[in-house]
């Protein structure tokens, strides 16, 4: 696992599979020339045009399914109740920033 948000290590790495699971619910730059296998996870990718695979992440049967062609469920921008839970076991921030750990 690598967290580099402008894939630049690729050039480097000659990786042969290269996997977006960042869950971003939109197209964040995935190229399906980046290496010999490209998957990413959830909405706003395409299987066949930006990437080889796209797997489903909405809840219910689909859940993990494969897309060689064509793309995941679109975002609702609601999440789906755990236990009873909706938007409220959501942590959203109120605004732009780092985020530095005391501990760990």
């Amino acid at each position: 696992m690598l967290v580099d948000p402008g894939a630049t290590i690729l050039k480097e790495l000659k990786a042969d599979v290269v996997v977006d699971a960042t869950l971003a619910k939109r197209d964040t730059g995935m190229r399906r020339d980046m290496a010999p296998l490209t998957i990413a996870l959830g909405p706003g990718f395409e299987a066949g045009r930006q990437v080889h695979v796209v797997i489903e992440t909405m809840r219910g049967h689909n859940l993990g399914r494969l897309f060689f062609k064509g793309s995941a469920l679109p975002d609702t921008g609601k999440p789906d109740p755990v236990m009873g839970y909706g938007a409220e076991r959501v942590l959203r921030s109120p605004c732009k920033g780092a985020i530095r750990l005391l501990c760990g």
